[in-house]
């Protein structure tokens, strides 16, 4: 069997509401472990950007699409957040 090397990464764009339950616990459990210090209630993303190495996930983006309001109109916005990379993959 082939090794994986560390260049052998996989990028998905995945819609939350189109993920595995599985999946989306082991995200969601990673994520509120690196972020539940700040005592912050976090928005779930509507989308993920996930990178993979062979069948772990070692990379997660949070999309966010919302609406502002500026003066009286209304404007759809998007936006990046809850970024968190395995500690051995960072700095790469």
């Amino acid at each position: 069997m082939n090794k994986l090397s560390e260049y052998d990464l996989a990028i998905e764009v995945r819609a939350a509401g189109r993920i595995s339950k599985k999946l989306r616990s082991e995200i969601e459990l990673w994520f509120d472990k690196q972020f539940a210090h700040t005592g912050i209630h976090w928005a779930r993303p509507g989308w993920y950007i996930l990178a993979r190495h062979g069948t772990r996930i070692v990379g997660r983006i949070g999309i966010f699409r919302r609406t502002i309001t500026v003066g009286k109109r209304e404007i759809r916005v998007g936006g990046l957040g809850g970024v968190i990379t395995r500690e051995r993959w960072c700095r790469r």
